[in-house]
């Protein structure tokens, strides 16, 4: 009996077929950020942030977070996520713009579920392949028109509406 690729792949390697319950869902949760995150932090970020993003005890002690995109303090009050992936805390306004180019965590790279921060990036993506399209065909048929000229079927519009 003949070996199936996938089976004997599975069989040499371990794993188990994919599925969706083995592709990472990541997300990123919004919250504001309160006086117990700004005295407490270690209870809400990661232990690994970047030098430039770590908790700077010993100076404002109202600013003390900072956001890893922006390197914006944020304070009492700020409108925030952290992600799921990596625990790290983002302005909602610099991680918003990422998402628009990217669906990827901006410090680990890990894919990030976008549907509720940004609803309509999908029909956004859509909308600037549409006009993109609309640009180009209308910038050939003006090259067609500068090489060959007007199309006959102007001139019959033209006459059509002289006659009207």
């Amino acid at each position: 009996m003949p070996i199936r690729m996938p089976e004997a792949h599975r069989a040499i390697y371990r794993e188990e077929p994919t599925s969706e319950k083995s592709i990472p869902r990541n997300k990123a949760t919004a919250f504001k950020i309160t006086k117990d995150h700004i005295d407490y932090p270690d209870t809400f970020c990661s232990d690994d942030l970047p030098e430039e993003s770590k908790i700077r005890f010993g100076e404002d002690s109202e600013s003390r977070i900072i956001c890893p995109i922006s390197l914006e303090k944020l304070k009492v009050g700020s409108s925030c996520y952290k992600v799921d992936c990596c625990k790290r805390v983002f302005s909602q306004n610099s991680l918003k713009e990422w998402l628009k180019g990217h669906s990827s965590c901006p410090s680990c790279t890990a894919h990030l579920i976008t549907k509720n921060l940004l609803p309509y990036k999908d029909l956004i993506q859509t909308s600037k392949k549409i006009v993109l399209f609309c640009v180009t065909y209308y910038w050939a048929l003006f090259f067609v028109w500068l090489w060959k000229g007007k199309p006959e079927y102007w001139l019959i519009d033209n006459t059509l509406k002289r006659l009207f």
